[in-house]
């Protein structure tokens, strides 16, 4: 079977292998037109040939894709070397046929018009020239070679692919692919992606989200517990009974491109988190003023949250010395007697939650005026700390904020006596000072 079908990955290779970078991309280069496109719009930019080729000039033409093809029969008008690595090299070097046997990472043919032949080398310390030579052996008499390599560097490509996630005409397949192979990147060969930091992002918000998301995996223990939700963003998966996501989430204003990111600890989101959250008796003395604090009271059937209540911001403190004094009515209670209007009007007349007119509207759509017979009380309570663009930028360029993510995190926990040490790497929580 075809090395390149989606479908026959290498398994005699590990997964940092170059030959499996090299047959990641070609795949994505076969089944997407729009990374095909950048792709050929990229080679000719760095070509420093005389001769050029334009995608219009090839787009009704048939490719062909091949990878680790030794001495194949190349009878095309033009040859063209291209080298992949994570920098441009020094020097002037000229391609030529040579007597060589070679065997190249990846061929593409566009019918007789033209050959690419690629080398894949992700660091380019790797580089032998002598690879970028086209093999004499079953090179056609009338095939051209041209002289100069071109060059493409791996950051560059990379950002391509991220800017055409943003593109709102590409299909949801091609997406898809497209951020396959940048998780894959991002896995196996992150000292290829060239959005290291805060700043290089330009604030642009696919690559912000690609740098929140690479900051959990670099302070996470173990990185398959950072996940995505769609409508809240990056979070770590924890293993605390009060406290199951931690998340990094971005703000982002669409109209001026204003950003920041917030660290949010959702305490107590269910029913039985929110029983051992009272009971862990958490300490706001453990946390400093620079915390944001929300009251997140709501009710829910099963699993499904079905109303959330408001109460003054002002009063949390109130709110959680209540819960901690009455623990036992964080219970089901049922819709029967009137138990469920009873008790919430009990918590409004305490100044626990508020209730109006509009409340009540949602508490009847969702759940007196349907089947369901009873509803479970979540007392939750948030916990959140902002940084600002400037702050995440400065802090990122030098090198210190997945530390100071971190810290605040571990600081976050503290507040019901959870150990950050048991989902976060020990070096990103070492005391050099305080946050």
């Amino acid at each position: 079977m075809n090395r390149l079908n989606y479908f026959n990955p290498y398994n005699s290779k590990s997964a940092d292998h170059e030959d499996q970078l090299t047959r990641a991309y070609l795949v994505l280069l076969r089944i997407s037109f729009q990374a095909f496109s950048s792709f050929i719009n990229y080679l000719n930019r760095e070509n420093k040939n005389s001769e050029k080729f334009k995608l219009e000039d090839i787009i009704e033409d048939d490719w062909s894709f091949e990878t680790q093809r030794s001495d194949p029969d190349i009878d095309s008008n033009y040859l063209v070397s291209v080298l992949i690595t994570d920098k441009q090299i020094d020097g002037k070097v000229t391609v030529e046929p040579s007597a060589r046997g070679a065997r190249y990472d990846g061929l593409i043919a566009i019918r007789k018009k033209i050959t690419f032949i690629i080398e894949n080398k992700p660091k380019s310390g790797n580089v032998w020239f002598n690879q970028l030579n086209p093999s004499r052996k079953n090179l056609g008499k009338n095939v051209k070679v041209l002289s100069n390599p071109i060059v493409l560097e791996w950051k560059t490509i990379i950002n391509h692919l991220n800017y055409l996630l943003s593109v709102p005409t590409i299909t949801r397949s091609e997406k898809i692919i497209i951020d396959d192979f940048l998780n894959f990147v991002d896995s196996e060969f992150p000292f290829l992606n060239p959005f290291d930091n805060f700043k290089l992002c330009k604030s642009n918000q696919e690559l912000l989200q690609r740098r929140i998301h690479n900051i959990l995996k670099e302070i996470t223990i173990d990185a398959d517990n950072v996940k995505y939700n769609q409508k809240w963003g990056h979070f770590i998966q924890t293993p605390f009974e009060a406290i199951k996501a931690i998340g990094l989430i971005l703000k982002y204003n669409n109209e001026n491109k204003v950003w920041s990111i917030v660290l949010s600890l959702n305490f107590g989101d269910t029913q039985t988190q929110a029983k051992v959250f009272y009971n862990n008796s958490p300490d706001l003395k453990k946390i400093d003023e620079n915390w944001q604090y929300y009251p997140k009271f709501h009710v829910s059937f099963m699993s499904t949250n079905l109303v959330e209540f408001s109460t003054e911001r002002e009063k949390y403190k109130d709110y959680l010395n209540y819960w901690g004094k009455n623990k036992n009515q964080i219970r089901q209670y049922k819709k029967e007697k009137e138990e469920v209007k009873l008790f919430l009007k009990g918590l409004k007349k305490e100044g626990v939650i508020n209730i109006d007119k509009t409340k009540w509207e949602e508490l009847d759509n969702k759940f007196f005026n349907t089947k369901r017979q009873s509803l479970n009380i979540c007392p939750g309570f948030d916990i959140a700390y902002e940084l600002k663009s400037e702050f995440c930028e400065e802090k990122d360029s030098e090198g210190s904020l997945a530390k100071y993510i971190a810290r605040r995190i571990e600081t976050g926990l503290k507040f019901v006596g959870y150990d950050a040490k048991e989902i976060l790497k020990r070096e990103y929580l070492e005391e050099n000072k305080p946050y």
